[in-house]
């Protein structure tokens, strides 16, 4: 048979493409945040600054007793001078941030440290006796083989006296 120059296709290119696989549950795993980044979301989310409005002296001050009014006057007098430091909110949402820290830290070291030192003070006492019932089994042991060679020793010197 003559060839032509012009062949036809017997496959369509649909037929040649390779067929699509589901992704397996490795591919779909989203990778999970570490600590650090878990750590770093939570301090944004929770430091929100709010501007702080100008402090502002108790109309009724010069009716106030003397000691409510040194306490007024006190007050005023640190609130004008966190209002000159931050007067955005700043230093009082990083006090407060702080003091949250702290408790978190603060709460369950008081709750479980001593928990720990129990336990490991009983562990120590535990080994302690362990180690004198040690101690005194062997002291025992040396004794016994002693009295073992004193007396093999007597029944030898007996033996041989009696030859």
């Amino acid at each position: 048979m003559p060839k032509s120059k012009k062949t036809k296709r017997t496959t369509s290119p649909a037929d040649t493409q390779t067929a699509v696989l589901p992704p397996t549950s490795e591919e779909l795993a989203v990778p999970r945040p570490s600590l650090l980044t878990m750590l770093g979301h939570t301090i944004r989310a929770s430091w929100q600054p709010q501007p702080i409005s100008p402090p502002t002296v108790d109309p009724d001050l010069p009716h106030l007793s003397p000691i409510e009014r040194s306490s007024e006057v006190l007050r005023f007098q640190l609130l004008r001078l966190e209002y000159a430091l931050s007067s955005g909110g700043t230093l009082r949402e990083y006090l407060k941030f702080n003091l949250r820290l702290a408790a978190v830290l603060a709460i369950p070291a008081f709750l479980v440290a001593p928990i720990i030192t129990f336990a490991l003070g009983q562990v120590a006492a535990w080994s302690a006796f362990l180690l004198a019932t040690v101690v005194n089994f062997l002291l025992t042991l040396l004794a016994l083989i002693a009295i073992a060679a004193i007396l093999s020793g007597v029944l030898f010197v007996v033996r041989f006296l009696r030859r």
